[in-house]
């Protein structure tokens, strides 16, 4: 019964993974494509919020609304950020 209990934990700690990371996948795409079209950065920060916000109603769980915030912020700094593709403090 004990052994039962960690495979559907493993699976739903799993399961929440997966989830994040389609939200994050998604959230990526539709910014990437919207900045090209000439969206400002400002208004695309947006869409990572509502990913953010996503996040944690799908999974239910603190620790991964706050991971899920924390990768989605290093995103939209890396990709959509002037310099683009590098880690810019201010």
């Amino acid at each position: 019964m004990e052994m039962k209990k960690r495979i559907f934990t493993g699976f739903g700690k799993l399961r929440s993974f997966g989830k994040i990371a389609v939200i994050w996948v998604l959230s990526t795409l539709l910014a990437i494509i919207l900045s090209h079209i000439g969206v400002r950065a400002e208004n695309l920060l947006l869409i990572y919020v509502v990913g953010v916000i996503l996040c944690s109603v799908e999974t239910r769980s603190m620790l991964w609304s706050i991971s899920s915030s924390i990768v989605f912020v290093f995103t939209f700094n890396y990709l959509l950020t002037s310099p683009r593709f590098i880690f810019s403090g201010g």
